[in-house]
């Protein structure tokens, strides 16, 4: 970005005190430290340490002044004579600085941000100031530019205003009868209450209900459909791009954030006062790493004005308590039951059924709104407790065979896909999936894609033979083979062995599992594991297997199990004389003794491995090793034999054009560097390093540079640049999961801080290598 957050800081105490008696005995909120959290972006949990960098340098004071509309004296900061200098600095090269402009009609210009705010603003320099730290937190990076967008500037400027609708996972309702009652009593609820949680039996039309409050909302609405394997990190990623369209900056949270309370932060000041109805559908699928983070959004309700949760469950959820509904009343509860009898006749009266057979129906139905979808003739045979009954009797039977293929094909996909995944047989026609909506059998959603309700695809599941689930199964994993998605390869998988084919589920896992590994799919994959270990594997299968399956335990941490996995990989490997496989195995085994700090051990097992890529001439393998064998050297203080073995990685992998690689030579060069008392040569490796690490969106090796760049300001003396890098380090670490990276940071990090905030890090970094088996030094 164009400032560090002590920057933003210090330029935005400047800014507020300008023209204004500071301290005074009332202040702004905008003094304090949430207020300062709010208006720079700079995340709640790092303002204190910020502040206290600040504090020493003497740029501002801490004093305690009563904040208008509260109820106690909280501490207040502002700044101090030499801070207002050191401002003004800021602010001039702020200004100076380059930002590629959208004009919000497609052009585009390359301007400094102060002509930037006057293109926006059209106003002169008060003006300017005016939107300084606004049009700050609407400046977005792409690649290594700073992108500023008018619509952003307006939607941060206001953004009660914007409406952004993000339904694509909405269902669409073809025609909503009735529910007058019902829509009067839920939009008094939330005229009152932050949440509402609206529950109901399975086909009683929450959904369609709630669809339809959402597309009336004159706000802005989020809506996300909750799914059994969902995780909390592909739930922010939707979350995020909302938050972002309502000018909030909801970049970081598109990345991820495992820590809850860090995203709840950035959840609350995201949407506060932002006129925003969430809707989450079908809550009770949710695993259960999410009830944490919605007892934690219960908790902050009252924090959340301008906010309104709409949550639509089977069952009244466990994440709140009957204090929240009846003593803090920020949770209200809506049972959702059956259609009424005049709006259940006036329903099938539009569907041409005679009031006479219309009355019987209700009186089965007791106005089931699926039930009276699925009806054609009420029949002697029809149950209202005996659905799938009636289902199997008045509606599959009556299907054509084409409906009942492409309704069988639909019912076997976890994710709504789009008509080319069902309409898969050559005499299968649009017509007939659109015969299936009209009977509700088959529902769109609102970017186009199809789904089938989950009464309906249980029971078509439970009916289909071995021989039909395995043909389903095996035309969907094809459809996915091809399929341009984010998990296109995880429910080809999936879908291989649902059909039992465990052959084309194994080639998939072998080919692409290291892939799927890196992008965070390693958990959902090692559950496959166990239907493929059980079949009839080669030796040399097993072992491919047994490293991936290390592979993962080394990312997740479980390094023991990671050891053992690659032990009796190797074996295998031996046993069938497979040097390349045992290159392989013999690298990450001393991966993990370096990882371990056992450093002569890791040396002598990279030799080992080295040899076999030499033996095989893999180039890029060999880079890797030398690579490695770099850092075990630098490690143990060998830095002479450090520097050969990087330097001749670095060689190789700019012969073979290896992207990843020479970022990786250059990384480690750069240590070197930095070991021999050379810090510009060192900053010069480490940003070419990062340049390459962007372009690759290589996150991994970006948290490594950042904790670099800060060891080498620190070392040059310069405290703030070494904390602001250790920050940035420290959020894309435990954003993506790199454990050992962040617990390295948060020691680093510590080093230059006091009191409770260096105990913080510290405690933190112990814990990560606690957990991971190493001894924090």
């Amino acid at each position: 970005m164009i400032l560090s957050s002590r920057e933003k800081i210090l330029l935005h105490l400047y800014l507020e005190s300008r023209n204004k008696q500071v301290p005074a005995r009332v202040m702004s909120a905008s003094f304090s430290q949430e207020g300062i959290s709010r208006s720079t972006g700079v995340a709640r949990k790092h303002i204190p340490r910020n502040l206290k960098a600040l504090i020493v340098k003497e740029f501002i004071r801490e004093d305690k002044s009563h904040i208008k509309g509260a109820a106690q004296r909280r501490k207040v900061y502002f700044p101090t004579p030499e801070g207002r200098e050191e401002a003004l600095n800021i602010m001039e090269k702020a200004l100076s600085s380059t930002v590629i402009y959208h004009d919000g009609e497609n052009e585009e210009e390359e301007l400094s941000l102060e002509k930037a705010i006057r293109a926006y603003s059209g106003g002169g320099k008060d003006v300017v100031l005016d939107h300084l730290m606004l049009v700050l937190r609407s400046v977005t990076e792409d690649g290594v530019k700073e992108i500023l967008q008018k619509e952003k500037i307006d939607s941060a400027l206001d953004p009660g205003k914007l409406h952004v609708k993000q339904l694509s996972s909405a269902p669409v309702t073809r025609e909503f009868v009735g529910r007058d009652r019902e829509q009067q009593e839920v939009n008094d609820l939330l005229g009152s209450r932050r949440m509402i949680v609206l529950y109901g039996i399975t086909g009683i039309g929450k959904s369609a209900f709630g669809a339809h409050l959402a597309r009336d909302h004159k706000g802005s609405v989020f809506w996300h459909s909750f799914h059994e394997w969902d995780t909390i990190l592909n739930f922010q990623g939707p979350l995020g791009t909302f938050i972002e369209k309502l000018g909030r900056g909801g970049g970081r949270l598109r990345d991820g954030i495992p820590d809850i309370n860090e995203f709840l932060s950035y959840l609350v000041d995201g949407l506060r006062d932002t006129n925003s109805l969430i809707v989450l559908d079908d809550i009770q699928k949710a695993p259960s790493e999410f009830q944490q983070l919605f007892s934690g959004i219960v908790a902050n309700l009252q924090q959340m004005e301008g906010v309104e949760f709409l949550v639509l469950s089977r069952k009244i959820p466990d994440f709140y308590s009957r204090k929240d509904v009846v003593v803090k009343q920020t949770v209200g509860e809506y049972i959702l039951e059956g259609l009424d009898e005049k709006s259940c006749l006036s329903l099938l009266g539009s569907r041409g059924f005679p009031p006479k057979e219309s009355h019987s129906i209700f009186h089965i139905t007791r106005g089931h709104p699926l039930s009276l979808e699925l009806i054609e003739t009420p029949g002697t045979g029809i149950n209202a407790g005996n659905l799938e009954k009636y289902f199997e009797e008045e509606i599959l039977r009556k299907l054509p065979s084409v409906e009942k293929q492409i309704l069988r094909q639909a019912s076997v996909y976890r994710y709504p896909v789009g008509r080319e995944a069902l309409l898969v047989q050559p005499d299968h026609e649009p017509e007939d999936l659109s015969a299936l909506q009209r009977n509700a059998l088959v529902v769109e959603t609102s970017n186009g894609n199809f789904l089938v309700h989950d009464l309906v695809k249980g029971f078509m599941t439970s009916q289909l033979t071995t021989h039909q689930r395995e043909a389903v199964h095996g035309i969907a994993a094809t459809f996915y083979l091809t399929a341009e998605e984010e998990r296109s390869t995880i429910e080809a998988i999936y879908h291989y062995l649902q059909a039992n084919n465990f052959d084309e589920a194994k080639s998939l896992i072998l080919k692409r599992g290291r892939e799927l590994i890196y992008r965070g799919h390693g958990k959902e994959l090692h559950e496959y594991f166990g239907s493929l270990m059980d079949r009839n594997l080669s030796k040399r299968e097993l072992a491919d297997l047994l490293t991936l399956l290390a592979e993962i335990d080394t990312v997740t941490g479980d390094w023991g199990d990671a050891e053992h996995h690659l032990t009796k990989a190797l074996s295998l490997y031996e046993g069938q004389g497979y040097s390349m496989g045992m290159a392989l195995v013999l690298k990450d085994l001393g991966g993990l003794q370096l990882r371990k700090g056992v450093h002569d051990e890791a040396v002598k097992i990279f030799k080992e491995s080295l040899s076999y890529y030499q033996e095989n001439n893999d180039t890029k393998g060999i880079a890797k090793i030398e690579n490695n064998l770099g850092i075990a050297y630098w490690q143990t203080g060998e830095i002479d034999m450090a520097k050969e073995s990087l330097t001749r990685s670095l060689e190789l992998v700019e012969r073979i054009d290896d992207t990843q690689g020479i970022a990786r030579a250059l990384t480690n060069l750069g240590i070197i560097e930095f070991q021999h008392g050379g810090p510009d040569s060192a900053i010069d490796f480490y940003n070419r390093a990062m340049i390459i690490s962007r372009e690759l969106g290589d996150k991994k090796t970006i948290a490594q540079l950042f904790d670099n760049l800060g060891e080498v300001y620190r070392k040059l003396g310069d405290v703030n640049k070494a904390l602001d890098y250790f920050d940035q380090g420290i959020e894309i670490a435990e954003a993506h999961g790199f454990r050992l990276i962040t617990a390295q940071l948060c020691k680093d990090i510590s080093e230059l801080l006091e009191g409770e905030q260096q105990l913080y890090y510290r405690g933190l970094a112990k814990e990560i290598c606690d957990e991971l088996g190493i001894q924090d030094e």
